[in-house]
């Protein structure tokens, strides 16, 4: 198991029409919908999350440090996101 850097992590679920999940540090936000790419926001460099940082390279292992730890929860609450191909493609 990979440990983030981290101390604290806070899990969130959106239940509404669209559905998304969100791991969130005190610097990071990783943000999973169905609808749209995810989000990773840099909450230090962009306080107001204009910026998606998902794609940009520099920041291509807090993304997977933070996918590997909303998996984690998402397996261990046993939550059925694990069953939505929308939401478990951006998992692996």
């Amino acid at each position: 198991m990979v440990r983030a850097p981290w101390s604290f992590i806070q899990f969130s679920i959106g239940t509404t029409q669209s559905s998304w999940l969100a791991a969130i540090t005190d610097r990071y936000k990783l943000v999973i919908g169905i609808n749209e790419m995810p989000w990773l926001i840099d909450l230090e460099k962009d306080p107001n999350e204009l910026t998606n940082y998902y794609s940009e390279a520099s920041y291509k292992s807090v993304v997977s440090k933070l996918t590997v730890e909303l998996k984690e929860w998402l397996t261990l609450t046993n939550d059925p996101g694990l069953e939505d191909p929308d939401l478990v493609r951006w998992l692996e």
